[in-house]
């Protein structure tokens, strides 16, 4: 069965639909070890309400740690209100999902919020639970809304904003194909990225990096950089300085000495 063709809606209540995206079983290697994993994103539903506000509360200073403050919003400041605003959701463009794993536990979360001005288009948002970080979690969360906004929303563009200081949060989107187009407007110190969909085609995350190869391309890229500033001194626009900035980059390795742009 092709799991990401797969949408099942149910009604929990008349007023609550909720929909259910499971995504692709995938096999990642980490500290020697194979494991088998599965995400499954599910609308915010009352049920879910507790392990919800519980993932968020428990990682505040995490969450905010490259951004504003947006878990310091009054929906987040008591269970009570948290489970008003699933019941009655204030605005019915933003699409939020709850992400569980294979095993059932509330990892993370995402959104889709779609352009009040283009409707074809949309933003999202995701976060994940720092105790289930380095799992591939997020780049697999956007996969499945990647699909989601391509094959049940019918959108054609996604775009997403994000603080380049959070080196995991820009590979997560490259991965999935978005590319960086501007500043944004209203934050400067946060960078738009987008990318097209193809509304005729369904569209996979890409696989997986095993760790054995993920291991050489690191130790090649310390390498690159190793020699580049043992003979410069200091980060440059050399391209073999910025070829190794951004194999580290795209490896989600903490960087320290960034080309200067």
């Amino acid at each position: 069965m092709d799991f990401y063709l797969r949408s099942i809606i149910f009604t929990m209540s008349p007023e609550t639909p909720i929909v259910i995206r499971p995504g692709e079983p995938y096999d990642y290697e980490k500290e020697g070890q194979v494991h088998h994993d599965q995400l499954t994103l599910t609308s915010y539903n009352l049920a879910d309400a507790p392990d919800i506000f519980s993932l968020i509360n428990r990682n505040q200073a995490f969450f905010t740690r490259y951004d504003s403050n947006w878990t310091k919003q009054p929906k987040y400041q008591s269970f009570e209100i948290f489970a008003e605003t699933i019941k009655n959701p204030p605005n019915p463009n933003i699409h939020h999902f709850l992400v569980r794993n294979f095993k059932g536990e509330a990892v993370g979360g995402c959104r889709i919020q779609i352009d009040k001005h283009d409707p074809q288009s949309a933003e999202i948002g995701y976060f994940i639970d720092e105790q289930h970080t380095h799992n591939r979690y997020a780049s697999r969360a956007v996969g499945i809304l990647i699909n989601y906004a391509t094959n049940d929303l019918k959108l054609h563009e996604l775009t997403a904003f994000v603080n380049p200081e959070n080196i995991g949060s820009v590979t997560t989107l490259e991965r999935n194909g978005f590319e960086f187009v501007g500043i944004d407007p209203e934050n400067p110190t946060h960078h738009l990225f987008a990318r097209s969909l193809d509304t005729n085609k369904v569209i996979q995350p890409e696989p997986t990096i095993p760790e054995d190869v993920r291991n050489e391309l690191t130790k090649q890229a310390n390498q690159i950089n190793f020699l580049v500033d043992a003979v410069l001194g200091q980060p440059t626009l050399d391209m073999v300085g910025t070829r190794a900035w951004r194999a580290k980059r795209q490896l989600g390795i903490e960087i320290t000495n960034k080309p200067i742009h």
